[in-house]
This record gives C-alpha cells, sequence and structure tokens, in this order.
C-alpha cells in the first residue's frame, strides 16, 4: 500500500467530498442524544460538586450531526483544538 493512501485514511474528513450522507435515523436520534448530554451538562455545571463541562464537549458533536456543514465546522475545530493541546502537551 502506498504511502499517501495510508496519511489519507488516517487524517479525519475535513472536507464536504469526503464526507458521506448520514442515514434519516443518525440525523435525527444524534441530535436528541446531544441536546440531552447538553441540557444535563448545564444543569451539573450549576451544581458546584460535579462538573458538567464535559458533558457539553460529548453533546456538541452529536447536535452538529444534524446538518453536514455544520458537522464538518465542528469537526475543523475539534481537530485544530487536538493538535494545540498535543502541541502544549508536548512544550511541557
Amino acid at each position: 500500500m502506498p504511502e499517501s493512501e495510508t496519511k489519507t485514511k488516517n487524517q479525519i474528513c475535513t472536507t464536504e467530498q469526503c464526507m458521506r450522507p448520514r442515514p434519516l435515523w443518525q440525523r435525527v436520534i444524534y441530535p436528541i442524544i446531544g441536546g440531552i448530554l447538553i441540557i444535563v451538562g448545564l444543569i451539573l455545571w450549576i451544581m458546584p460538586v460535579v462538573p458538567g463541562f464535559a458533558l457539553i464537549i460529548i453533546g456538541i458533536p452529536f447536535v452538529a450531526c444534524f446538518h453536514p456543514r455544520l458537522e464538518l465546522w465542528v469537526r475543523r475545530q475539534m481537530h485544530r483544538i487536538g493538535h494545540a493541546i498535543k502541541e502544549k502537551i508536548r512544550k511541557k
């Protein structure tokens, strides 16, 4: 297998051309799950003991599955944030 093929398989899809359309059940169920996670995360964020921020971060990609362009934007942002965190860890 050529090296260029392995690079493209390991990369995150960040263009509209490489994204496949999601089935209807995923476009309906995933945003509902994401909305529930975000609401629970906001409720837990108010409580001083339990951190709800993690649930909000997990819920955002689920809500983004509703629309392909929104999903693409969230993928790009998460990819960018992931690289920034990796660089910060490497510098320590």
